[in-house]
């Protein structure tokens, strides 16, 4: 059974492709709405996403997961914009084609 879960959890991070942006960008617009979607939107063009979806070539998404991940991702968040310090995202191309941020460098 051990060996099933780790076979199953080694297709499911192979079958989902993690990018990375290629340097670092500042943060233009942050929204946060009712429904806990945040929407990040950096400034330079060069940050345009991988993904099949390209109506926003540089607005990236959260979805609010676990209470403790989406804090300290959303305070990363905050927090470059506020300072305007540039970061960088590992991001993953959802099913719907729309960029999910996945990890923040600051």
């Amino acid at each position: 059974m051990k060996t099933f879960r780790l076979l199953a959890l080694f297709l499911m991070a192979a079958s989902a492709h993690a990018y990375d942006n290629s340097s670092y960008y500042h943060i233009v617009h942050l929204y946060s709405w009712t429904s806990g979607d945040v929407h990040v939107w950096l400034k330079e063009s060069a940050a345009a996403h991988q993904c099949s979806d390209d109506t926003y070539p540089t607005r990236y998404l959260m979805k609010r997961s676990t209470a403790e991940e989406f804090d300290q991702k959303f305070s990363l968040l905050l927090a470059a914009k506020a300072s305007d310090e540039p970061i960088k995202l590992r991001y993953e191309c959802g099913s719907d084609g729309l960029p999910y941020i996945q990890a923040i460098r600051f």
